[in-house]
């Protein structure tokens, strides 16, 4: 199950798109920089893990 970040505030000028390959997501932002004078793309991934079987775990002491 994938969980998609959420949109720009609207209003900011900042768009986004969505990717998803398999259990993996991804997110790229568009926006003005009125500093630089320029577009900034930002890249966000969101991803996590977690326990499926209790029992076919493997304790490792080191």
């Amino acid at each position: 199950m994938i969980r998609r970040l959420p949109q720009p505030l609207p209003g900011t000028g900042a768009i986004a798109e969505y990717a998803e390959f398999g259990n993996f997501g991804m997110r790229v932002v568009m926006s003005y920089q009125p500093n630089t004078l320029a577009q900034q793309f930002t890249v966000d991934i969101l991803y996590g893990c977690g326990v499926l079987r209790n029992n076919a775990g493997v304790q490792v002491n080191t």
